[in-house]
This record gives C-alpha cells, sequence and structure tokens, in this order.
C-alpha cells in the first residue's frame, strides 16, 4: 500500500484521508503525509478509538490553528 501511496504523491494533485486510523496509521510509519488536519470537537463521550495506534510516533509541529464559530478547533501540523 505504501508504494501506490508514494506513487500517488508523485503525481500533480493533493490526496485527502478523512476519518480512517488505520490507513494514518500506516502512511505515518511510512512518512507519508506532508499535512495533518484535525478538528477536535468540544463533546466529551468517554470512550472511543484512538487516532494513532500505540506506539506510533510522530514529531508535529503545528502550523495553523483556528476555532469555528461552534466551538471545533482545526489543527494543522507538519512533520517537524
Amino acid at each position: 500500500m505504501a508504494e501506490a501511496v508514494a506513487a500517488l504523491r508523485a503525481e500533480p494533485g493533493t490526496l485527502l484521508i478523512n476519518g480512517s486510523a488505520e490507513l494514518l496509521n500506516h502512511l505515518t510509519a511510512h512518512r507519508l503525509v506532508d499535512e495533518y488536519r484535525i478538528m477536535v470537537y468540544p463533546v466529551v463521550i468517554g470512550a472511543g478509538r484512538r487516532l494513532w495506534a500505540d506506539g506510533t510516533t510522530a514529531d508535529l509541529k503545528l502550523t495553523r490553528s483556528h476555532i469555528t464559530t461552534s466551538g471545533v478547533a482545526v489543527l494543522t501540523y507538519v512533520p517537524a
């Protein structure tokens, strides 16, 4: 899968991932993500699935943050 994504990245255009933690972990491990845009909603549910699996590491640098009128924090990170 990493080879296929690397080939797609070489082509013009933008690739987006929406809501796939398993794919995100795979691409992060292979350093195939140029930018992370994470939305944090002001809701507490008490449990849920983690965005990154245990053992996943990525040094990130915050490049932009924005709070929407409904209170959602939109955070943009790039690999450090």
